[in-house]
């Protein structure tokens, strides 16, 4: 029997179009662009990790988009390849499938 997890990725509202019609692709995005040198998906380990993100430094980064961030929670089998980068963060250099993601909730 296959164990599932569940994961929480902050996007722009303007993304979700591209991302439920094609899939969450990696990626080395412009907050990332400085720090990064692999694409990848970004996804915290918990909604309470993301939370304290955007109210804390992820928030900080998002202050320049005048639009809502969606919040999508990604649920993934453990066999699916992720790097852990930080006790609060794992990372994917593999696709993720729309039907493996759905919105959380807007901030």
């Amino acid at each position: 029997m296959t164990e599932y997890q569940m994961f929480y990725h902050v996007t722009p509202e303007s993304n979700l179009e591209s991302i439920f019609e094609k899939e969450l692709m990696p990626t080395i995005g412009e907050r990332s662009a400085q720090c990064e040198s692999m694409p990848l998906v970004f996804l915290f380990n918990s909604l309470e990790d993301c939370e304290t993100a955007l109210a804390n430094w992820l928030g900080e980064e998002f202050e320049d988009i005048y639009e809502r961030l969606a919040v999508l929670e990604v649920t993934l089998p453990d066999s699916f390849p992720l790097i852990t980068t930080v006790e609060w963060e794992s990372a994917s250099g593999t696709v993720i499938s729309p039907n493996q993601i759905q919105i959380h909730h807007y901030e």
